[in-house]
């Protein structure tokens, strides 16, 4: 579709005050408590056997990290999977809650009391994680590449300070079996604007004596 200058003159103050309400809130951000210590924050893998490490450090050491997939490669059979851990995810985080379906958000999640709220996306529909598996692992992996998808049930966190961010990707770290940390307040995606957020990949949790999440690993939570 192909646009003159006419009609796209009336995008030109939203978007100009859609940027400006962005560069508010980053120089917010990094004047917020917190801040450097989240710009540290390691990109964190898997080395030695399952180990959670800093990616430099393990660089430094000439590791290789070790690859993290999915134990199952049908895409119907991991969104079933994901379909039950994201109602465990979302039980764990705010049992309060009760029904908690897509686009919900939950106030002061129990689990994380430093949040503002925890949102549900609910899970990857299958159109999207089709899309993401074809792009990103087709052309090596073929049919397995639904195995590399480990983000099929998810939440998002949103916290009102980098100091509460960091206390709760802490909290994650103590509670869950990390199997990764993504530092995108270090080096922020770039769509239309920057994007500032730290994202987490459990596999497993403790509850008391029991495991939650046994099979790993098909859960992502965003952090912003």
């Amino acid at each position: 579709m192909r646009c003159g200058e006419g009609a796209l003159r009336w995008l030109a103050e939203p978007l100009r005050g859609a940027l400006d309400a962005v560069a508010e809130a980053e120089a917010r951000c990094s004047r917020s408590s917190g801040y450097a210590r989240l710009l540290a924050e390691p990109q964190r893998g898997l080395f030695l056997g399952g180990r959670l490490m800093d990616e430099a450090r393990g660089a430094s050491r000439s590791l290789e990290p070790n690859p993290v997939r999915q134990l199952e490669h049908d895409l119907d059979d991991l969104l079933d999977s994901a379909r039950q851990a994201q109602e465990q995810l979302q039980a764990l985080v705010a049992p309060s809650q009760g029904a908690w379906p897509p686009g919900q958000v939950a106030e002061k999640p129990e689990a994380f009391p430093m949040a503002l709220f925890a949102y549900n996306p609910g899970v990857k529909p299958r159109a999207a994680a089709e899309v993401k598996a074809l792009a990103s692992y087709g052309p090596a992996e073929g049919g397995r590449r639904h195995r590399h998808l480990l983000d099929l049930a998810r939440l998002s966190l949103v916290f009102g300070s980098c100091e509460m961010l960091q206390l709760g990707l802490d909290s994650v770290l103590r509670q869950f079996k990390v199997l990764g940390v993504r530092n995108l307040f270090r080096c922020p995606s770039r769509s239309l604007v920057w994007t500032r957020r730290v994202e987490a990949r459990p596999a497993t949790v403790q509850e008391g004596t029991k495991t939650l999440f046994p099979n790993p690993p098909w859960l992502g939570i965003r952090f912003e």
